[in-house]
C-alpha cells in the first residue's frame, strides 16, 4: 500500500501538480486536475489495500495455528506445559494488531469482515462493535447487534494472577444491544432482542 500510494506522488501528483508554477493550470489543465483529485481516491485505496494485506496475514497465521490446535471450549491449565495454552497466547498476539488497525482506523464497520474473514469470530450482517479491549475471539454475534463502546464479550478470564484460562464463546442473538461498559464473561449467552444498560455485566454461563 506504501508502495502504490509513493509511486502515485513521486510520478504523478508532484509533477502535474507540486511542480507546475501556475496555480491557476492545476485546475485548467486536465492532467493536472484529475491528478490532484485523483490524490484523495489513491489514499483511500491504498489504505484499504492496507487493511486487506493485514486481514490475510493474519488469516494465513491464524489458521496455521489452528491446523496445529484448534480452538475449543474449556479451561486451559497454566501450571504445566500445554500446547493449547501456548497457541492460545500466540492466537491472541496475532490478533491484537488487525483488530487494532480496524477498530481504531477511519473504516471500523469494516471490524467484523475482519473478525469474519480471519475466523476469530462471528458477526452476522448489521451488526456494529466499538472499540473495545477484548471483543475479538470465540464470539458468536447475530444481525442488528450493537456492542457499545468499551464493552468485552470477554470469551476467556484468567483465574488469579497465574490461575487457569478459562475459554467459552459467547453468543448474541439478533437485535441484541449492549449500552456501554459491559463486560460479558465467558459462556454467556444473550438471548434476541436483549438490552443491557451500561455498566450491566453478565458472569460466567449465565
Amino acid at each position: 500500500s506504501g508502495i502504490i500510494f509513493m509511486s502515485y506522488v513521486i510520478y504523478i501528483f508532484i509533477p502535474n501538480v507540486l511542480l507546475v508554477d501556475n496555480l491557476i493550470a492545476v485546475f485548467t489543465n486536465l492532467d493536472s486536475l484529475l491528478a490532484f483529485v485523483a490524490l484523495p481516491l489513491v489514499f483511500i485505496f491504498s489504505y484499504l489495500s492496507r487493511l486487506f494485506i493485514v486481514g490475510l496475514i493474519t488469516r494465513i497465521f491464524w489458521r496455521l495455528t489452528e491446523k496445529r490446535s484448534p480452538t475449543k471450549d474449556g479451561v486451559i491449565p497454566r501450571n504445566i506445559p500445554s500446547k493449547t495454552a501456548n497457541y492460545y497466547h500466540i492466537r491472541s498476539f496475532i490478533l491484537k494488531y488487525g483488530k487494532n488497525t480496524f477498530m481504531k482506523g477511519i473504516f471500523q464497520w469494516l471490524a467484523p469482515w475482519f473478525f469474519n474473514f480471519v475466523g476469530s469470530g462471528t458477526i452476522k450482517r448489521g451488526s456494529t462493535l466499538e472499540e473495545s479491549v477484548v471483543t475479538d475471539k470465540n464470539i458468536n454475534v447475530g444481525r442488528n447487534c450493537y456492542v457499545g463502546c468499551n464493552s468485552a464479550l470477554s470469551s476467556h478470564f484468567v483465574e488469579g494472577i497465574f490461575g487457569n484460562i478459562v475459554y467459552f464463546e459467547i453468543k448474541l442473538g439478533e437485535n441484541t444491544t449492549l449500552g456501554g461498559f459491559n463486560n460479558i464473561a465467558p459462556g454467556c449467552e444473550l438471548s434476541d432482542n436483549s438490552y443491557l444498560l451500561p455498566i450491566a455485566a453478565a458472569t460466567k454461563h449465565n
